[in-house]
């Protein structure tokens, strides 16, 4: 997703599953927005597979923003990254790049990342 601003409100994302021999982001959800809003959102058993060489995976939801991003009420569960050697993995469930975050209810529970 993308645009000035994304709002998401009540979704599930269940079971998503994103590969590939490059860097490989947000295996439920990728957004680039200008602000983005997220509320009563779950995020469960989703994954990534990869990458094979010495680049970047981030996790179930990836979020790039320009200004501001507001978590709220909010489940991040069993979401895996499997990485092979001497790749950059980083976190399994949310990654965050952006100027203001604020969260708040946000759990996350059994989420992980494996090494091949």
């Amino acid at each position: 997703l993308s645009g000035h601003a994304v709002y998401l409100t009540g979704s599930n994302f269940l079971n998503n599953s994103m590969s590939g021999p490059r860097s490989v982001q947000g295996g439920a959800l990728y957004v680039s927005a200008s602000s983005v809003f997220t509320q009563n959102c779950t995020f469960t058993g989703n994954s990534i597979v990869g990458p094979t060489t010495n680049q970047s995976s981030y996790g179930a939801a990836a979020m790039y923003t320009a200004n501001r991003t507001y978590i709220s009420d909010t489940l991040y569960d069993s979401n895996t990254i499997y990485g092979y050697g001497s790749a950059n993995v980083h976190s399994a469930a949310l990654y965050l790049a952006g100027m203001f975050v604020t969260m708040t209810r946000v759990n996350f529970i059994r989420n992980g990342i494996r090494a091949y």
